[in-house]
């Protein structure tokens, strides 16, 4: 997977950071987002099943109508477009939120076009 980061100017690159990484925390907040998906779900939401999405990830119209209108201009297939609709789930789940919002399935579809830009890539 690829992920597209900006860039940072000389004077950030340059800048003294005292904070470190909590990896115990973010460790935590993974296993907590997965046992979130086990209750809800019975599984973890990458093993929904096509079926399953409506119940368990469900898309309002303005963000159905978002998701359809990019997935067409970056021609997706459906396959893709249900795995956006899974990786934005756990996305607000990560981020705590009981709702998909626009920023999660924003953030989902930039993970899938770095993947569909490195496929052309290679």
């Amino acid at each position: 997977m690829i992920i597209e980061v900006p860039s940072l100017s000389q004077a950030e690159l340059l800048q003294h950071r005292n904070k470190a990484t909590d990896w115990e925390k973010i460790r935590n907040k993974i296993s907590q987002c997965r046992n979130l998906q086990a209750q809800r779900n019975g599984k973890l939401n990458s093993e929904l099943q096509v079926g399953e999405l409506d119940q368990y990830c469900p898309l309002g119209a303005p963000l159905r109508n978002s998701l359809a209108a990019i997935m067409d201009k970056l021609a997706m297939s459906a396959r893709a477009t249900h795995r956006v609709i899974k990786m934005s789930r756990t996305i607000a789940d990560f981020e705590g939120s009981t709702n998909i919002r626009e920023q999660d399935l924003m953030e989902a579809i930039s993970y899938r076009r770095c993947q569909f830009i490195e496929s052309v890539i290679r």
